[in-house]
């Protein structure tokens, strides 16, 4: 499902650097000033002002097998790395404003919604307009979730709540449990309605339980 944003994005940075040559000979200050202006994600792009020109062809190489579904690791991919943090503090938030009905609706009406959040038309963001009209919240998160687990080990993180929340409570919740756990997190929040009150985390399958919860579970009563 992100195959085609990676892919695009290879292609967009590959063009980048065919109109800069020497850009990986430059210092970091060049590198900076010559991406000022091309529409990268800013993680990756704080990933091209450092890497050298061996680790990106490496990095590349890398995650072009990941994308053919080759046997690959990912863990020390830099590349994937700033891609995925993308994805788990940016785009995530678009998946998180949208309320669960928003995947219920038409296609037209999907295409209207999303263009209310992703305002550019570069090839980047027509890529992941795509993928918030093409799948489902399920499947947008999972594959997020794929390749957070195969770059950062991130643990399958659960939320459910008795109704929706608002996408700063999300936004909030998604850090905290990154920091308790002190590894990338990307939650997938569902609605239980037959909670009587408040959240229930499942990390990797086992209910946690952290001391912030109790502020945010008035937040949550709050909603209802």
């Amino acid at each position: 499902m992100l195959n085609n944003f990676i892919t695009v994005l290879i292609i967009e940075i590959t063009r980048f650097l065919v109109s800069n040559k020497n850009f990986f000979g430059s210092s970091q200050k060049d590198r900076e000033k010559a991406l000022d202006e091309v529409k990268f994600p800013t993680s990756v792009k704080n990933y091209l002002q450092a890497v050298s020109t061996e680790d990106f062809a490496k990095d590349t190489s890398s995650l072009i097998k990941y994308l053919k579904n080759a046997p690959v690791k990912l863990e020390e991919n830099e590349f994937a790395k700033s891609i995925c943090t993308f994805l788990v503090y940016n785009f995530s938030n678009d998946v998180y404003s949208f309320p669960l009905d928003y995947f219920k609706l038409n296609y037209s009406d999907q295409i209207e919604a999303v263009n209310t959040v992703i305002k550019s038309n570069s090839a980047l963001a027509s890529t992941l307009k795509q993928i918030l009209t093409d799948n489902s919240y399920q499947e947008i998160l999972n594959g997020i979730q794929n390749l957070a687990e195969r770059s950062f080990n991130s643990p399958l993180v659960i939320i459910q709540s008795p109704c929706e929340i608002d996408l700063e409570t999300k936004k909030e919740i998604r850090d905290k449990v990154s920091d308790e756990t002190k590894k990338t997190c990307l939650p997938i929040f569902q609605v239980n309605k037959n909670l009587i009150g408040g959240l229930r985390i499942f990390i990797d399958g086992k209910v946690a339980d952290f001391s912030w919860m109790g502020r945010i579970n008035l937040i949550i009563t709050s909603l209802k």
